[in-house]
């Protein structure tokens, strides 16, 4: 095999690596990720999270936009959200349908 295919080839695959990771890794704003670091911290407090009750989060976070998406952004440090949030904060918010 010449060395020009040995390059293409590395470089084809190197690029089919990079769009599996971010395909795999999904298209989401910081709103729609501080709902799963909600729900990581809510697991740690031992309370149940549904896979149907972050599915809405994720949901209703994905409409949010401009100012709200960057209060995510700012807030959505795990170790912010565990200085705001209790796990009774928690437990209320996810028991109220989110």
């Amino acid at each position: 095999m010449r060395w020009g295919t040995t390059r293409r080839i590395a470089r084809v695959a190197w690029a089919a690596g990079w769009i599996a990771a971010l395909a795999g890794a999904g298209c989401s704003n910081p709103c729609q990720d501080l709902c799963q670091k909600m729900a990581d911290y809510a697991k740690d407090c031992n309370l149940p999270v549904t896979d149907a009750e972050l599915s809405s989060c994720v949901d209703r976070m994905g409409q949010e936009s401009g100012d709200s998406r960057q209060a995510c952004k700012d807030f959505g440090d795990p170790e912010v959200i565990r200085a705001q949030w209790t796990c009774d904060d928690l437990a209320a918010y996810w028991s109220s349908g989110t």
